[in-house]
């Protein structure tokens, strides 16, 4: 018979090493960064003139609720000096991980679609109907020559000759 084996305790177990961080996204960071510096976002705003609301909007990665891809870097870059962060590190940042977004979860946001010019195409053909209605009309009533006009451009005599 074979001796029966004795768990081990959890104390005396070999520590496991967590799984490494996920990796953080820029938003993520910024947060951690003022929170860990005692900063609010009410005092971030007031350094950088950011609203509150894209400030919450930059910290959860909502980029798409910020006026647009400009102004979106240059509040990272100014929210990343604000709170003590490198600005070139934050952008590199932010730079892969809008990258890495727009790969994986919007695929059909690299190229626009193209939506037809529909207004012109109407107007065109609103213009050429129109020369096609005058064009007939002119057509089928032509011009009648006054002969009114002719015989009294000419003076009317009333003595006879002779």
């Amino acid at each position: 018979m074979m001796p029966l084996v004795q768990p081990t305790p959890i104390s005396s177990r070999p520590a496991v090493a967590p799984p490494p961080p996920l990796t953080e996204s820029v938003g993520l960071r910024l947060r951690r960064a003022r929170i860990q510096n005692g900063l609010s976002l009410q005092g971030v705003a007031r350094t950088t003139r950011i609203s509150v609301s894209q400030l919450e909007s930059l910290e959860q990665d909502r980029f798409e609720d910020l006026p647009g891809e400009v102004y979106a870097r240059g509040f990272v870059r100014s929210v990343a000096r604000a709170v003590g962060l490198d600005s070139n590190d934050a952008m590199a940042h932010y730079s892969s991980d809008r990258r890495s977004r727009t790969t994986t979860l919007h695929p059909a946001r690299l190229l626009p679609e193209k939506k037809p010019a529909r207004l012109g195409v109407l107007v065109a053909c609103s213009v050429f109907l129109l020369l096609l209605v005058v064009a007939t009309l002119a057509a089928t009533h032509p011009r009648q020559k006054s002969t009114n006009r002719v015989l009294s451009a000419v003076p009317a005599s009333t003595s006879s000759v002779g």
